[in-house]
């Protein structure tokens, strides 16, 4: 072929598939040479040389070289079937050597070199490159750059250096029979690696640099499954087999990663930092050191130590032993007869999920140097903690308690460094005995005896017919179910009896007692403080709830009702018993305490009781009655008197009282002292008694009834209903002792040679405020509207206040005249 006009310099020559291409530099234009390469251009197709304007040729042997020479272009170049050399150049370029021993070269941009046939050199220059190796025995350089390396069949050799990036050999499975592949290091030796297994991947990397070279799948089935290097070679002529890649992958550094085990006994030290170590199968030890480590026995009897940090140890299937070494750890033997390792320092630790079927199983808690002296044990809720007194460290067993320490979750033993242990039955009997700290105490579903020592403790019977003890300190004590006898001793305790028929015994200090069902029993006696039984509704039919009072007998209490409270004080003391809303719905609604009993064994029940509220002594007091009938007598003091419902006889005594009549036909009596009446609903009688009183009748038809003595009294006697008012005098007042002058808008009715007068308030300001009738005890009836009549008679005469019997003769006759017209 002679290029006419064109030296060598004008042109480029390729190789697309088996043509020859010759282009014109510059320009469109080119010459293909179809199936020149075909059979290697010895086929017969191929063109012999090319002859250039300057005279000189190319043979076939330097057409074949100037193919394989790359330029800055993305290209493809292929190599013969003997030995090539091939320069990708610039560009992300393909190169594929074909047969022969080739030398395969990316230079720069992101190349693929596929050595094919042969034991090939493939050098990948810089850039992300892509290194397949194919047959033979292959050497690899990505060079620069994140390579993809794949040797392919035969005994390759990897080569990696420092700065050449973070390569990757993705994928080398084969059949490794006789085999041999290596990952050779050329400038670097053991110290300057560190090895890790990252899944199932083998990683190296160069310290102090981001290079790295991770060998894809190389632990598949315990480093044997074909994906795996055999040896690693260092610059100075040392080298790793692949037992000592094995072991040196289970040894961690200060850095945080991730060690997994073989199928084997596997030794696993991770160093500082926050690793995690998987042990695999075989009878593995594993240690965590400093840093937060989770640790993971996997299969086999296997030795687990967290070392320092807050460390999570699961033990797998096997017999397994637990350290958690210093920090917070959290522990899990997993299935089998596991150990549990704690000692003084070990900080605050729990197992926290060792649910198994434990048929014929034994998990054991060994305290290293403690002996049963040196700790406490406390349920809390479902949990057991093991404290170490003097110090903050526990051992918390998650669940321990459930299902009565019987659900799955429970150990077997605690061992001590004497060789004591306690079992079971000896654990439970341990956490109901309290000491002098706050802690909460659970008892089991059997009969339990819990005492709780000092502290504010909280006590939880569970079922079973348990003895609760508060010991001092203010305590919560919770029968739940069973018949229970609950002992809040020293302190202001809270004590629920839940389900049954439980005692109650408050103790010293101010306590709040609550039944709950069944037919319970309140103990109170001096001493007791001030206590509340402050909740106790239940349905009443066929229950009996007591008060006992150990040492009190009726001359040592007052019993009154406050509000809807039935109290209960000891004569000469501050203690007392309230029984909060006991009155409810006049003692029907669930709250009230069905019986008082005495130390004399004399009993009050409820209609004993309700009858009991109703007499006052000398204190200031409040005294309310029921919907029936009742008679109370408020005594001394100023009292506050309420009847309720029913015709109700209400007596003030001395004092400054004041009488509710509420609803029904009442009669109030203010007795000595300044009183305030109010009638209420119904058909009243109100009497002041001595005093100046207050009188207010409200709906209905009421009597005022006032006597000589009775003082100054007033009647606010607004009542718009239609029944008859009246003021009613006393035997010792005739019709002819009364003077009647209006005050305002008031009417005053004075009984002459006394000091006593009534007043009706707001007489003359409508007549919804004026009584009906007027009537002396000889049966003579005045009339609201004759009163008129004798107060313009009477005051016509113009005499003073205490001058009405000095009138002359005619006055008297006039008057006379009066009286005997209105009053019939």
């Amino acid at each position: 072929m002679k290029l006419i006009g064109l030296n060598a310099a004008d042109v480029s020559v390729r190789r697309e598939s088996n043509d020859l291409l010759i282009r014109v530099l510059g320009t469109t234009d080119s010459l293909r040479v179809v199936s020149h390469f075909t059979n290697d251009a010895t086929y017969g197709y191929q063109i012999d040389q090319i002859q250039f304007a300057d005279g000189s040729t190319w043979n076939q042997a330097a057409i074949r070289s100037a193919v394989l020479q790359g330029t800055d272009a993305d290209e493809t170049l292929a190599g013969t079937a003997s030995d090539d050399s091939i320069d990708a150049g610039a560009g992300d370029d393909t190169l594929n050597g074909g047969g022969g021993n080739d030398t395969l070269s990316g230079s720069k941009g992101a190349d693929t070199l596929n050595g094919e046939a042969g034991d090939d050199l493939m050098l990948g220059g810089l850039g992300n490159d892509t290194l397949n190796g194919g047959l033979g025995n292959d050497i690899l350089d990505g060079g620069a750059g994140n390579d993809r390396l794949d040797g392919g069949d035969g005994d390759d050799t990897y080569l990696f250096a420092k700065g050449a990036g973070q390569d990757t050999i993705y994928y080398a499975y084969e059949n490794r029979v006789g085999k041999l592949d290596t990952v050779k290091l050329v400038d670097l030796n053991a110290v300057d690696v560190s090895v890790r297994r990252d899944g199932n991947d083998l990683l190296i990397r160069v310290l102090g640099s981001t290079d790295s070279l991770r060998v894809v799948y190389h632990f598949q089935s315990d480093a044997t499954g074909g994906y795996q290097i055999d040896r690693i070679q260092f610059a100075d002529g040392s080298f790793w087999d692949q037992a000592a890649i094995k072991n040196q992958v289970l040894q961690g550094s200060e850095v945080e990663e991730t060690l997994s085990g073989t199928g084997g006994d596997d030794v696993i030290d991770a160093g500082a930092g926050d690793d995690i170590i998987n042990g695999a199968a075989g009878n593995d030890t594993l240690a965590g050191n400093a840093g937060a480590d989770s640790l993971n026995g996997n299969e086999g009897n296997d030795l687990l130590l967290g070392g320092a940090g807050n460390d999570s140890l699961i033990g797998g299937t096997g017999d397994d032993i637990l350290d958690g070494g210093l920090g917070n750890d959290q522990l899990d033997g997993g299935e089998g007869n596991d150990t549990y390792l704690f000692g003084k320092g070990a900080g605050q630790d729990t197992i926290y999920y060792a649910y198994e079927n434990r048929e014929g199983k034994l998990d054991t808690i060994k305290l290293t140097d403690l002996n049963a002296s040196d700790v406490s044990v406390r349920r809390d809720g479902n949990d057991l903690i093991i404290r170490v007194l003097g110090s903050t460290d526990s051992l918390r067993v998650v669940y321990h308690f459930q299902g009565d320490a019987a659900g799955g979750y429970q150990i077997d033993r605690i061992q001590f460094a004497d060789g004591s242990f306690w079992d079971q039955s000896q654990i439970k009997s341990q956490v109901m005995q309290g000491s002098d700290i706050d802690e909460t105490l659970s008892g089991t579903s059997g009969n339990d005896l819990i005492d709780a020592g000092a502290g504010d403790d909280t006590v939880n019977g569970g079922s079973g017919n348990d003895t609760l003890s508060g010991g001092a300190g203010a305590d919560t004590l919770n029968g739940d179910g069973g018949n229970d006898l609950l002992q809040g001793g020293a302190g202001n305790d809270t004590l629920y009896g839940g389900d049954g028929n439980d005692v109650l015994d408050g103790g010293a200090g101010n306590d709040q007692l609550n039944g709950g069902d069944g037919d319970d029993t309140y103990l109170f006696g001096k001493g007791a403080g001030q206590d509340s039984i402050y909740y106790a509704n239940e349905a009443r039919v066929g229950k009996l709830d007591t008060v006992k009072l150990a040492d009190l007998n009726v001359s040592d209490v007052s019993i009154t009702r406050d509000s809807s409270d039935l109290l209960i004080r000891v004569n000469g003391t501050i203690d007392s018993l309230r029984v909060m809303n006991h009155f409810a719905e006049d003692a029907t609604s669930g709250y009230q305490i069905d019986q008082l009993q005495f130390a004399d064994g004399t009993l009050w029940n409820q209609s004993a009781i309700k009858s009991q509220v109703l007499f006052g002594n000398s204190s200031d007091q409040s005294l309310r009655g029921y919907a029936s009938d009742d008679v109370i007598n408020a005594g001394d003091g100023d009292d506050n008197v309420s009847g309720a419902a029913g015709n109700d006889s209400i007596y003030g005594s001395k004092g400054l009282d004041t009488l509710y009549g509420e609803e029904g036909d009442d009669r109030l009596y203010g007795e000595s002292g300044n009183d305030t009446l109010y009638g209420g609903a119904g058909n009243d009688v109100l009497n002041g008694g001595t005093g100046n009183d207050s009188l207010i009748g409200g709906d209905g038809s009421d009597t005022y009834e006032i006597n000589i003595g009775s003082g100054r009294d007033v009647i606010n006697n607004y009542d718009v209903s239609s029944g008859t008012d009246v003021l009613q005098f006393g035997t010792d007042v005739s019709l002819e002792d009364l003077w009647f002058r209006r005050s305002g808008s008031d009417l005053e009715v004075s009984i002459i040679d006394t000091s006593d007068k009534v007043v009706v308030s707001n007489w003359y300001a409508a007549n919804d405020y004026q009584v009906d009738q007027f009537k002396t005890a000889d049966g003579k009836t005045l009339l609201d509207s004759q009163v008129q009549s004798l107060v313009d008679t009477m005051a016509s005469f113009g005499v003073d206040a205490g001058a009405e019997r000095d009138l002359t003769t005619a006055q008297q006759t006039q008057l006379d005249t009066v009286l005997a017209a209105n009053w019939q």
